[in-house]
């Protein structure tokens, strides 16, 4: 499910016995997961403080809304 829309394996990837995809899964370590969690929390903090997230995955909303000026809650 993850790869249908995700960027496709290079050519032939996925036909080597020697290879096994594993989507998401793989991420799935605890030393991954605690920086993912350091990286949600200081953006929560830039964008309480006003700033531009970091790691904005929509930044067209991002901007639309800052344009219009929507701030935090205190700014």
């Amino acid at each position: 499910d993850v790869y249908e829309n995700e960027p496709k394996p290079a050519p032939g990837l996925s036909g080597l016995d020697n290879v096994v995809m594993v989507a998401h899964i793989g991420s799935a370590t605890v030393a991954t997961r605690d920086k993912m969690a350091e990286m949600a929390a200081a953006d929560l903090v830039a964008m309480m403080k006003g700033e531009r997230p970091r790691h904005c995955v929509n930044p067209e909303v991002y901007e639309r809304r800052a344009n219009a000026g929507y701030r935090p809650a205190g700014h």
